[in-house]
């Protein structure tokens, strides 16, 4: 899959990130978008490269959200001389599960736009990682400077990098907007950010759990 239509099957993948959603301290903060049902075979080779393009340097890691893999991503983190971090981490990493697979790949995005990382290696395993369908959804935003997991007031939705509107989380609300790709339905219920429609191919925003 081409990793500018995952970006667009993911329909602004800033608004799937929790931290995305945790007040205006980050907005669109740079992230690291992988989807892979094996995140610690790949993690650690993307954000080695990553490191070595002098984008980040981030020495330690934090585990924001329970994530299926967090235990082996952890081990292959550390085996590359990261450490853990329980208050104020350089990286913080979540998980979404999607209710439907799609191929795996990969992208960094800043502030909605995509930061071209697909250089040697990493175009390589862009390619081969392209024939594994996928629906482990793993998210790791750089530079936090809040307390992990701290509950948001307001949903920044960014559309083609730039900022269009703060929704609050403690209103009920759905809105509407126009894209490239067409129309997106977002909805805040119960202080969580759904997806309703989008006119993306696969839907992967659609079929993700709601963003608490």
């Amino acid at each position: 899959m081409d990793r500018r239509k995952f970006l667009k099957t993911m329909v602004f993948t800033p608004t799937l990130a929790p931290f995305t959603l945790s007040g205006l301290k980050n907005p669109g903060q740079k992230q690291l978008y992988l989807l892979s049902d094996e995140p610690e075979t790949y993690l650690p080779f993307i954000l080695e490269k990553i490191n070595k393009q002098s984008l980040f340097s981030p020495p330690a890691m934090s585990f924001s959200t329970s994530h299926p893999r967090a235990e082996q991503i952890g081990l292959a983190l550390q085996k590359k001389g990261w450490t853990k971090a329980n208050h104020y981490p350089d990286v913080e990493i979540t998980g979404l599960t999607l209710k439907r697979p799609s191929l795996a790949s990969f992208a960094l995005v800043d502030k909605g736009k995509i930061i071209d990382i697909r250089h040697h290696e990493l175009r390589s395993l862009w390619i081969k990682m392209a024939h594994h369908p996928s629906s482990l959804l793993t998210i790791v935003s750089f530079s936090m400077n809040q307390h992990p997991g701290q509950p948001g007031e307001k949903a920044a939705v960014w559309i083609g990098g730039q900022l269009v509107e703060h929704l609050p989380l403690s209103m009920n609300t759905e809105r509407r907007y126009s894209t490239s790709l067409g129309k997106l339905t977002l909805a805040i219920q119960n202080r969580q950010l759904i997806v309703l429609d989008s006119a993306c191919r696969n839907k992967i925003c659609v079929s993700s759990p709601p963003i608490r």
